[in-house]
């Protein structure tokens, strides 16, 4: 009976705790008690790797903001719908050479949705990303030779060209649809103006309802991405 009086507004506050958070702390926390030099390690590891991710993450939520801000977004969309095809073969060749790891370019990929633009091309820089990069074409080249490099590199182009061709197929066939959780790329209902009624404007900074279009997004991405 003690129990059933107690004052319910408190545990109906746990719900808003956030469950990737909570669940991190008490990773460390579990880390601390029982391996203390591990926990040590740890929060070392992810510090090193969240100072290095941080300039493409900052500049991402940044990109994302002033895009959606400006109202290039749907611009974007249009553009890549169009040139569907066109726009594959440039991001997984980009994606290819680009310097990002498995981890690292989970944030990009993220704030190239939130900043409208289509699965198909994601997709393909998505998958061919991690598998390429500059570092590793010259070293392999240096080590093993510049067939097998050329090679490799071709099979991460059409890795790449095959993610995002299915991907735009099921998007065309309606298969694929809210490809980003709630709250990110778009705000709800009472939020201030959004991109779809904003006409195309860069010097997004001359107008405060841009700007405050652009911090929000940009925390909302932060938030998001930074988990």
């Amino acid at each position: 009976m003690i129990f059933l009086s107690l004052p319910m507004p408190r545990l109906r506050g746990l719900r808003r705790i956030n469950p990737v958070l909570a669940s991190v702390a008490l990773f460390f926390l579990v880390l601390a008690i029982f391996w203390p030099g591990q926990a040590l390690d740890s929060l070392i590891f992810v510090a090193d790797a969240f100072l290095w991710l941080a300039p493409f993450l900052a500049a991402s939520v940044l990109l994302a903001g002033w895009l959606r801000a400006a109202g290039a977004d749907q611009a974007i969309a249009a553009i890549s719908n169009r040139s569907a095809t066109t726009m594959i073969l440039l991001a997984a060749a980009a994606g290819a050479f680009s310097p990002f790891c498995s981890c690292s370019v989970v944030p990009i990929i993220a704030a190239f949705l939130a900043a409208g633009m289509p699965l198909g091309p994601v997709m393909a820089f998505w998958r061919a990303s991690p598998v390429m990069d500059p570092e590793m074409f010259v070293l392999t080249a240096a080590a093993i030779g510049p067939g097998f490099d050329l090679a490799k590199a071709a099979a991460v182009f059409a890795v790449g060209l095959a993610g995002g061709a299915v991907a735009h197929n099921l998007v065309r066939a309606g298969r694929l649809e809210g490809v980003l959780r709630p709250g990110i790329g778009g705000c709800g209902s009472g939020c201030g103006p959004k991109s779809a009624t904003l006409s195309l404007r860069w010097a997004v900074w001359r107008e405060p309802a841009r700007m405050r279009v652009l911090l929000r997004e940009a925390w909302q991405a932060t938030f998001f991405l930074g988990k």
